[in-house]
């Protein structure tokens, strides 16, 4: 058999990507694999076509980090006529292909992120508290994010005025797509949110610049996010840009997604969905600091796999 094993990636260039592949590598490499990773740039064309090519290398099975479930039943199709196993991450895949996947209950973990900016938030008597949704109109796991921490905030506050912002979880793209919602929305828009919620930190980022960029400060705004992947994530919570995380273990997903791929291999028996754990985090040195999963060492950032493995067994 084949000791080779394809990825192919949605977003490659995501910093929770590349935490994630350096896991697999590592994973893989101590089993006698190597890894084979493709960047489907967010592009369901690009990614049929790496899967197949995959194919064409004699791959012994693949991780797949989909772009679009339903753009991809070809590349699928051809992954079942091959014989060749797929692992799925994140994005639900309902295909014989696929005989594993791992995927985090994004409404369940979005939830107690809500409920912690809710209770941060003060609004006056009378007044409703604005929050401003930076989301990923293609992916119904955004969605979902968005709806659990919704669920959460409006657990707090009854009432809720909310604004939608598709930043497709890009920086630039969601600077500026907040700087367009900002000047359709006119005088509503101009008033500082309460609370801005982005489904990663990129979306975060992304539609603070695009406030600076109109000279809006968001003094007193409470930011939450899912993700918060090492070195930018702790930075930005560090500083203030982000208040609270949802930490997701981008390295926990990639060690269980090759584990997955080498117990198929194997013929050993394995869960065929696991969803792993998820805590609210804040800055490092408080009880609920990032800093209870990651230990730094200069510019490396090591997890620490026990305190998630105490997560997954509550």
């Amino acid at each position: 058999m084949t000791s080779l094993i394809g990825v192919s990636l949605n977003i490659g260039s995501h910093v929770w990507y590349v935490r994630q592949v350096l896991a697999e590598s590592a994973a893989a490499a101590a089993a006698g694999y190597q890894i084979e990773v493709r960047d489907a740039a967010d592009d369901p064309k690009r990614q049929v076509a790496q899967i197949l090519e995959f194919l064409d290398l004699g791959v012994a099975a693949i991780l797949l980090s989909a772009t679009r479930a339903d753009a991809l039943d070809e590349a699928l199709d051809a992954c079942v006529d091959r014989g060749v196993p797929v692992v799925g991450e994140s994005i639900a895949l309902r295909h014989p292909a696929v005989v594993a996947e791992v995927r985090v209950d994004d409404t369940a973990a979005g939830l107690p992120l809500g409920v912690a900016a809710g209770r941060a938030v003060t609004v006056a008597p009378g007044r409703v508290p604005l929050v401003m949704l930076v989301g990923h109109t293609k992916l119904h796991e955004a969605h979902d994010r968005e709806r659990g921490f919704l669920e959460g905030f409006r657990s707090v506050h009854a009432n809720v005025a909310a604004v939608y912002v598709d930043g497709r979880a890009q920086v630039q793209l969601a600077r500026a797509a907040t700087r367009d919602a900002i000047a359709a929305l006119g005088p509503f828009a101009r008033a500082v949110p309460d609370a801005l919620f982005g489904v990663d930190d990129e979306s975060v980022i992304g539609a603070r610049q695009g406030y600076a960029d109109l000279d809006i400060r968001l003094t007193g705004t409470i930011a939450a996010t899912y993700g918060i992947s090492p070195p930018s994530g702790p930075a930005h919570m560090d500083d203030g840009t982000i208040t609270f995380g949802a930490a997701m273990f981008p390295e926990w997903h990639g060690e269980v997604l090759m584990g997955l791929a080498l117990a198929h291999l194997r013929g050993a028996a394995h869960p065929v969905l696991v969803n792993p754990p998820s805590a609210v985090v804040t800055a490092a040195g408080t009880p609920t600091g990032w800093d209870r999963f990651y230990r730094r060492h200069g510019d490396r950032y090591e997890l620490d796999r026990d305190a998630v493995q105490a997560l997954e067994s509550r």
